[in-house]
């Protein structure tokens, strides 16, 4: 089976960075690279373009901040990219500023129409104007500082932006989405969801894990992680340094990623999926959930 026909999903472990040239080369043939989270904003140091970006988080302000980045690491790209992404960010995200302009100006407009008719009455035309400008200015100089204005995006205008909602996965109903219109399903991390969104949009194409290792809490763009000039710590951040492990295999609520996986690998197999990883010291492989593959056999 030739490159082309495997779906590559690019997580944020360090064993990415010790795949050789030949083996680059290879996956970059693979028609889909799907990158998770974060991954996405340091693409460039592992050598692999995604061609899917997948970025459900949206629950915090640093969540919101490393989507504004990514989006910015890939307006210089000039590639067709797929970004995946929570339904929180409907209507915020446009491919040109003018757009947003516009849209809060009608916004504007909109929530002050009954003064400009009141104004009509009892005021001249000049002063209603300086009236609603001095308004506007007002109300975009609150905007700005809100965390509103955070959600709004400019995204790449070679790029298609699909929205999703997920399950939650306190839900001890497991259900697994078979269109893109039903909550993908989500425990324990977004791992979860790429792969239910994988089993609608790819059926009968085999799965490589590059960098979904499980078994770390570092990443391997840390260093680069640190220098940005905005919050990058999410929620899971104390957890994880705390049990050197990804958020996914910390065991939290009484449960952990392992207690869904034969679910989901059930579920990957009713759509012929299969999975392999890349690394043999992947928590995946070494708890027996998935085989190891040699890129030599593809």
């Amino acid at each position: 089976m030739c490159s082309k026909d495997y779906i590559l999903v690019l997580g944020s472990g360090k064993s990415i960075l010790n795949l050789t040239t030949n083996e680059l080369d290879i996956l970059g043939e693979c028609s889909i690279k799907l990158a998770i989270n974060k991954f996405s904003a340091f693409y460039e140091i592992s050598g692999i373009i995604p061609t899917h970006v997948y970025f459900e988080d949206s629950h915090d302000v640093s969540s919101i901040l490393m989507l504004k980045y990514i989006f910015k690491r890939f307006r210089k790209e000039k590639k067709n990219i797929t970004f995946i992404v929570s339904e929180v960010y409907k209507n915020q995200l446009h491919k040109n500023y003018l757009i947003f302009f516009f849209v809060k100006l009608r916004h504007f407009y909109k929530k002050y129409i009954n003064l400009i008719l009141v104004k009509l009455g009892r005021v001249s035309l000049k002063l209603i104007c300086v009236n609603l400008f001095n308004r506007y200015v007002y109300f975009l100089s609150k905007f700005l500082k809100t965390k509103q204005f955070l959600l709004y995006n400019l995204v790449p205008k070679k790029s298609l932006i699909q929205y999703i909602n997920t399950t939650n996965c306190e839900n001890k109903e497991h259900t697994w989405a078979s269109s893109l219109n039903d909550p993908l399903f989500h425990f324990k991390g977004s791992f979860s969801s790429v792969l239910n969104y994988i089993s609608i949009c790819f059926p009968n194409k085999t799965i490589l894990l590059a960098g979904v290792d499980f078994n770390s809490s570092d990443y391997f763009f840390e260093n680069e992680l640190d220098r940005l000039n905005f919050k990058t710590k999410d929620w899971t951040y104390d957890l994880r340094k705390e049990h050197d492990k990804h958020y996914s295999v910390i065991q939290t609520d009484g449960v952990k990623i392992d207690d869904a996986l034969p679910f989901m690998l059930e579920n990957l197999k009713k759509t012929n999926n299969k999975i392999y990883s890349l690394n043999e010291k992947s928590y995946l492989v070494q708890k027996g959930f998935i085989e190891k593959i040699n890129l030599k056999n593809i």
